[in-house]
């Protein structure tokens, strides 16, 4: 009650009946997977959360939640294999994508993926025949039958090949056989006893061998000899012209004795012959050095004048003078300078050799890159030769030479032979020759080398270009 005075001055007295009406709180603890549901709102982390409505009274209602968020789990693997794959108890023979769905430790959705690759393993198969053996994958099969061999393919799975196999034989046969000189068989002619063979093919198309055992007998012959003038008579036939003539009969195996006259029948003759050649001419025992007509007359074998009559020409070589050019990295041997001074007749060719006999052309005469002795041949438009020899010394110093007989022997004055290193020699200084050595660490005269009287040589340590 509340008293206090009126407008009149009496107590006024007021009267309160009062309902106090409680306000309402909750408190709820939860735990779930990855998200939750409350109250119309989905929460995807821990935490505390409050939630404030009317209750039946008219007052707050404060509900509050404890939450806890646990979390699913994923892993992801990727395999390869042949045929077919075993994995969480389930065998898979495609490729492909697989998932396997269990609960993890927090009781929330452990999901495995797997990415599969299934290789496919290989076969093939071989239909062959042979004869007599055949060879695969190394090994020599004798047999017919069926036959398997395992290996990897590239996708690493296995490759099995099959062989289906037949083995076809091979034949032989045997012939004995005896004639007189030659005997033909199969296409080829035999002249000796011996033992042959003739290989085709049989109805099973391998190998058929055939052998011949084979005798010949041999036919003789006799040669013989004769001159005689005007005529000759031999085993009762008179011959009036030089020639070969034959008599058969027969010897003691059976077969033919071919006796063989080689006649010449002489009369008094004459001949004539022309002949070429360069600087001298040997007739008859007489050396001829002049062109003309010459005459021989003697006996011929069977008594009868003979008189042969030699047309003959001399042709004169060229005449070669060599001027050995000079020291440069490259020697034109064609230059006009080398052989000027020398007499080359009208249509004589010159030719550049690495060897004496002039038989060995040398590849490029206008460009000479290496040091050396060369041989130029001149030949007249009558085929006469003169080989005259020219030494050629390249500037380039190489570290190291070997010089051999014949190939690097001196036979011109004013060579120099350099190395930036060492000289190793067996070659041969000639008469009259003038050499220099020079290396710039060591010169070895091996056995062989030879400095012949008259030559002169030297040998001097130093390098390129100081000697």
């Amino acid at each position: 009650t509340f008293t206090t005075t009126n407008a009149a001055g009496c107590d006024s007295v007021a009267t309160l009946l009062l309902t106090i009406k409680e306000a309402t709180t909750s408190e709820t603890t939860e735990s779930a997977c990855v998200s939750f549901d409350w109250n119309g709102t989905t929460y995807t982390e821990s935490g505390t959360y409050t939630f404030t409505t009317t209750n039946a009274a008219g007052c707050d209602s404060v509900a509050t939640l404890l939450l806890t968020i646990k979390e699913a789990t994923t892993s992801e693997t990727t395999e390869s294999a042949c045929v077919s794959f075993d994995w969480n108890g389930t065998t898979y023979t495609e490729s492909g994508t697989y998932t396997f769905t269990t609960t993890n430790s927090a009781g929330c959705d452990s999901v495995a993926t797997l990415l599969l690759t299934i290789k496919e393993a290989t076969t093939s198969e071989t239909t062959e025949s042979a004869c007599v053996s055949f060879d695969w994958n190394g090994t020599t099969y004798t047999e017919s039958g069926t036959y398997t061999f395992t290996t990897t393919n590239s996708a690493g799975c296995d490759s099995v090949a099959t062989l289906l196999l037949t083995i076809k034989e091979a034949t032989t046969s045997e012939t004995t056989e005896s004639a007189c000189v030659s005997f033909d068989w199969n296409g080829t002619t035999y002249t000796e006893s011996g033992t042959y063979t003739f290989t085709t093919t049989n109805a099973a198309g391998c190998d058929s061998v055939a052998t011949l055992l084979l005798t010949i007998k041999e036919a003789t012959t006799s040669e013989t000899t004769e001159s005689a003038c005007v005529s000759f008579d031999w085993n009762g036939t008179t011959y009036t012209e030089s020639g070969t003539y034959t008599f058969t009969t027969t010897n003691a195996a059976g077969c033919d004795s071919v006796a063989t006259l080689l006649l010449t029948i002489n009369e008094v003759s004459t001949s004539e012959t022309t002949e070429s050649a360069c600087v001298s001419f040997d007739w008859n025992g007489t050396t001829y050095t002049a062109s003309g007509t010459y005459t021989f007359s003697t006996t011929n074998a069977a008594g009868c004048d003979s008189v042969a009559t030699l047309l003959l020409t001399i042709n004169s070589p060229a005449t070669l003078v060599i001027t050995n050019p000079s020291t440069a990295a490259s020697v034109d041997l064609t230059a006009p300078a080398v052989t000027a001074g020398s007499t080359l007749p009208l249509g004589t060719v010159l030719s550049y050799h690495t060897d004496a006999a002039g038989t060995l052309p040398l590849a490029t005469p206008s460009a000479v890159t290496t040091s050396g002795t060369y041989y130029i041949k001149a030949t007249t438009a009558e085929g006469c030769e003169s080989i005259a020899a020219v030494e050629v010394t390249v500037s380039t110093c190489p570290d190291d030479i070997v010089l051999v007989s014949p190939t690097d022997d001196k036979t011109t004055t004013g060579v120099l032979i350099e190395a930036g290193k060492t000289i190793g020699a067996t070659n041969k200084i000639e008469t009259g020759a003038g050499v220099i050595y020079g290396a710039g660490n060591s010169i070895t005269l091996n056995p062989g080398f030879e400095t012949k009287g008259g030559s002169v040589f030297k040998a001097e340590i130093g390098g390129c270009g100081s000697h």
